[in-house]
């Protein structure tokens, strides 16, 4: 649960530089923002380094999100959503898309990437909510310090293992109020004497 973003290289790796048979397993993170004059905006890999990104959004890094030096570096990619596709000599680990991640407002208020006013939270409708991998999540609480297991019934479910409905990247898209009216139980805009039935009908349940 983290970000990578504002990051700046001279030369190659932006975000994250792995060399030297380096190989870190980078779970639900968010890269956005990052530069490199040379490659790997988002991620550069060389020396043997194969580290493991799954359940991440790689997304607005400059050149490139993910750059493999040589045929003996080899991520594997699995559950992510990768600008432009995985590159050569990538492990696809299966459930990566390339799709426009939607973040809330990915250059904030002062209209520049990579800055701390960035809202890279997910907005409604984004394909990378319910789309994650449940062996990769290693805390309760997304990066915002929210429940993690939140299911949109708005979209469909495409991730892997038990709980198929938790999201790519550093922060759990967090379904709103089905709705504003107090009283509106079943949620269709309007309190009346349906909302009556069902409170009765399920008067003192507990779950």
């Amino acid at each position: 649960n983290c970000t990578f973003s504002g990051n700046t290289a001279n030369y190659f790796g932006g975000g994250m530089y792995n060399q030297e048979a380096s190989n870190p397993t980078v779970s639900n993170c968010t890269f956005s923002g990052n530069t490199a004059n040379y490659f790997g905006g988002g991620m550069y890999n060389t020396l043997a380094s194969s580290p493991t990104v799954s359940s991440c959004i790689l997304w607005g890094d400059s050149p490139n999100e993910i750059y493999n030096d040589s045929s003996t570096a080899t991520p594997t990619v699995r559950y992510s959503d990768i600008q432009g596709g995985l590159p050569s000599n990538t492990v696809d680990g299966g459930g990566n898309i390339d799709a426009d991640p939607l973040f809330v407002d990915v250059d904030g208020p002062d209209n520049t990437t990579g800055t701390a006013d960035d809202n890279l939270r997910l907005s409604s409708g984004s394909p990378c909510i319910d789309s994650g991998r449940i062996f990769d999540f290693n805390s309760l609480f997304d990066l915002g310090g929210n429940d993690r297991d939140v299911d949109d019934p708005t979209t469909i479910n495409t991730g892997s293992g038990v709980l198929t409905f938790l999201d790519m990247g550093a922060y759990e898209f967090q379904v709103p109020p089905c709705s504003s009216l107090p009283g509106d139980i079943n949620c269709d805009g309007i309190v009346n004497l349906l909302d009556q039935a069902l409170l009765a009908l399920h008067w003192l349940e507990t779950i």
